[in-house]
């Protein structure tokens, strides 16, 4: 749905996001603008034979937006957040999590983030505290930061236990686990 809000929302200023599953449009067919998804549904919400269409009730979504901050949190153990030590790195932590600030690269819009988008991840407290990899592959927060791709979340990074006990978090291309982005 997010890669087809981006193509829309470039080039149709009728059509307005009201949440990550709900849209609106004036004027248009939709079915012109972009060729429709097979997951998708287009209907009238009120017509003029006063038929009044029911929207699905929707679970909350968290609502992927380049600038805002969030927290990371495993998909398979909605428990374990990802968390700042003192020490800069990050670990993933039952007890305690931190916000981060997700943007688009080169970016300063409030766009909507898509899988192939390079993000920068910083501290939401401070911009200029960057999340990069550290030594073995160990994410921590610094003045550098590494480009990702906002699909990264799916399966590059891993939470992983270490001779001490310590749960880190690490940059694990395609051999990781899903992250999901929560407000």
């Amino acid at each position: 749905m997010d890669e087809w809000w981006r193509k829309v929302s470039e080039t149709q200023p009728d059509y307005k996001r009201h949440s990550p599953d709900f849209f609106t449009y004036e004027n248009v067919n939709p079915y012109q603008v972009v060729p429709a998804m097979t997951n998708m549904m287009f209907t009238l919400l009120y017509d003029r034979d006063s038929r009044i269409f029911c929207a699905f009730s929707q679970q909350h979504r968290t609502d992927h937006i380049s600038g805002k901050t969030y927290y990371i949190r495993a998909k398979g153990n909605p428990k374990l957040y990802w968390s700042q030590y003192t020490n800069g790195y990050i670990y993933a932590s039952e007890t305690s999590r931190t916000r981060f600030r997700i943007q688009i690269d080169g970016d300063d819009k409030n766009k909507v983030m898509i899988g192939d988008d390079f993000i920068i991840i910083s501290s939401a407290t401070d911009p200029k505290n960057k999340l990069g990899v550290g030594n073995g592959s160990a994410l921590c927060m610094g003045s550098h930061s590494c480009r990702m791709l906002f699909r990264d979340f799916k399966d590059n990074f891993l939470a992983e236990v270490n001779e001490t006990g310590e749960t880190y978090v690490l940059k694990i291309d395609g051999a990781g686990e899903v992250w999901e982005l929560v407000d």
